[in-house]
């Protein structure tokens, strides 16, 4: 009998959920539940997971302060609110504001209509619902472990679906694999409908035997159900052999490339 007492008790902890001063309940599970009578917190560990409206929050531990409803965590933390992912150390999330502060935080940006992720991080976060606002941030579109592009932003301001504005930016972007950066008061990246927007350039190199460094520049134009008008500048290093009186040689040769991809509209066709 102590047994299915023990078992009936552990489904109700696992499966907690209780209202705070507003519409939406909590909800939390995790493998361990305390609760502190003399502080009123109740504490959860392991596989933890608190659902709250849009958020979304999974971590090692978790704190919820059930007299001021303001919940703590750390410890190999992500948080989904609506489609941004947020990876970090430590966060504080008052469930009546709906204000999460984050540090240390990597967020996902997934642009809707398109295909390039964007990559976020920042010192310090405070996410409102609708802005999220950042300090010592750094954002590119580059995915290596050590970005070869980007954005330092002393401050920024991230609207979902919309653009991302930096303030007291140092820009660095190579020109040929040519050390190359400049300061700027502001400067912004588009996310949602745009007219023109130069990308942040794409650099790698090509494993292809022959081939080399390369670097690809995309501006893209009239957004059209989704999909952008591109146009293509590639700069790019290949081997090119010449034959000479005392043999051939090989040679280091840098050319460029130059493309385009309109996306257009006749009647109520779709065309491209």
């Amino acid at each position: 009998m102590k047994r299915v007492i023990l078992f009936f008790s552990l489904i109700v902890l696992f499966l907690l959920s209780f209202e705070v001063d507003a519409k939406d309940k909590v909800k939390l599970k995790a493998d361990n539940l305390n609760f502190d009578e003399s502080t009123h917190w109740l504490i959860a560990s392991s596989n933890v997971v608190l659902t709250y409206g849009d958020v979304e929050i999974k971590a090692n531990r978790v704190c919820l302060d059930t007299d001021n409803d303001v919940v703590w965590g750390t410890g190999n933390i992500q948080i989904r609110r609506g489609k941004d992912d947020f990876y970090a150390n430590y966060f504080l999330y008052d469930l009546n504001k709906s204000i999460i502060k984050i540090k240390d935080v990597n967020i996902l940006v997934e642009p809707e209509g398109q295909s390039k992720q964007l990559y976020l991080r920042a010192e310090e976060l405070v996410d409102d619902g609708k802005v999220k606002r950042g300090k010592n941030g750094f954002f590119t579109s580059c995915d290596h472990p050590n970005p070869h592009y980007g954005i330092w932003a002393n401050y920024f301001e991230y609207y979902p679906n919309e653009r991302i504005l930096g303030f007291n930016c140092f820009v660095y972007t190579p020109i040929l694999f040519v050390p190359f950066g400049f300061w700027t008061p502001i400067c912004f990246y588009e996310l949602g409908d745009r007219r023109v927007i130069w990308n942040i350039p794409t650099m790698g190199e090509k494993k292809t035997r022959g081939w080399g460094a390369f670097m690809q520049n995309t501006i893209d134009y009239d957004r059209i159900d989704g999909k952008d008008s591109s146009v293509f500048v590639d700069f790019y290093e290949f081997n090119k052999v010449i034959d000479e009186p005392e043999g051939s040689r090989e040679y280091v040769v840098w050319s460029t490339g130059l493309g385009f991809r309109h996306q257009y509209k006749l009647a109520n066709n779709k065309g491209a």
